[in-house]
């Protein structure tokens, strides 16, 4: 394959988009994708709800407190959805 040949990779938020987009006809495969996707994204909502639940229910004199807080500052910046956790998300027109 020459140099001229190659071509440049698609975004990944772009390849994501396109995955769970509904209206999009898909293979079995990306069905399936976009099922894991999905059932990840949850996961990780209940895992950083669950962080933030521990965060206000721990003491805030005791060692775990200041942990849990900077462990929701650091996961903050790199959630997996733009939204807050557990947010529903508004139809596409």
């Amino acid at each position: 394959m020459k140099i001229q040949d190659a071509k440049q990779a698609r975004p990944h938020c772009e390849l994501i988009a396109e995955l769970l987009d509904s209206r999009r006809p898909k293979t079995e495969r990306e069905h399936a994708a976009a099922r894991e996707i999905e059932r990840l994204r949850d996961l990780c909502d209940d895992l950083y709800s669950d962080l933030l639940a521990a965060g206000s229910l721990a003491p805030r004199g005791c060692g775990a407190y200041a942990l849990i807080q900077e462990a929701i500052k650091l996961r903050r910046d790199r959630w997996a959805r733009k939204q807050a956790p557990n947010a529903r998300v508004q139809p596409l027109p």
